[in-house]
């Protein structure tokens, strides 16, 4: 199975390194495509640059393990952002990296924030994106939707457990959280973040990628 350790990820991937192959379709062909795309590809980045700068505010407050959680996460957005932008180059359309601002609180609050973002697009954003390029067919970039769609239905299941803690059961949980020796694998393939000790043992369970 394709699979990764989270941490290889970090820093190391080159979003702008994918180049179409011949001849792209008439972008004109494909206009909701391409502009939920665009829009899809600007909310990947943000998420993993969010994520990246949770990591490093989770080590700052002594969370290692957490910051590998989080790291994690980050790894999986960027590689859907991969997918997005090799989309949108293979269309021919124009391709926007840049990342907007975001603000980065303490950890009790970043797993909140998350939380919130993560189940925004879950019950909304993809659901919304996915009924809006269906009609025009364009399967590279139906697939790398609903690939996310499922990466980002992992990523709330797995944050669900920290945020129903963010209250005063805070710390413990965290306390229990920091001991348990998480380590998480991310698909290269579609993004697909798993726990250890979930790890199938034949392909991926969203891109089925051996």
């Amino acid at each position: 199975m394709r699979l990764r350790c989270a941490l290889a990820f970090c820093g190391l991937l080159s979003l702008s390194s994918f180049l179409p192959a011949g001849a792209a379709p008439a972008p004109a062909k494909y206009p909701e495509t391409i502009a939920v795309m665009q829009t899809a590809l600007t909310g990947e980045l943000l998420a993993h640059a969010r994520y990246l700068a949770f990591a490093q505010k989770a080590r700052d407050e002594k969370y290692p393990s957490l910051a590998l959680f989080a790291t994690s996460l980050g790894a999986s957005e960027a590689i859907h952002a991969r997918n997005f932008m090799k989309a949108l180059k293979d269309l021919g359309a124009p391709v926007d990296s840049s990342v907007p601002g975001f603000q980065v609180g303490d950890t009790r609050t970043n797993i909140k924030n998350a939380s919130t973002a993560e189940m925004n697009e879950i019950d909304t954003r993809y659901p919304q994106w996915l009924a809006r390029i269906d009609p025009e067919g364009y399967s590279p970039a139906i697939d790398a939707l609903g690939h996310a769609w499922q990466a980002e239905k992992q990523h709330r299941d797995m944050i669900a457990k920290l945020n129903a803690a963010t209250g005063s059961l805070f710390g413990l949980v965290v306390k229990t959280f920091e001991t348990s020796g998480f380590r998480y694998f991310v698909c290269q393939n579609c993004g697909s973040t798993l726990e250890y000790a979930k790890l199938p043992k034949e392909s991926c369970p969203i891109c089925g990628v051996p």
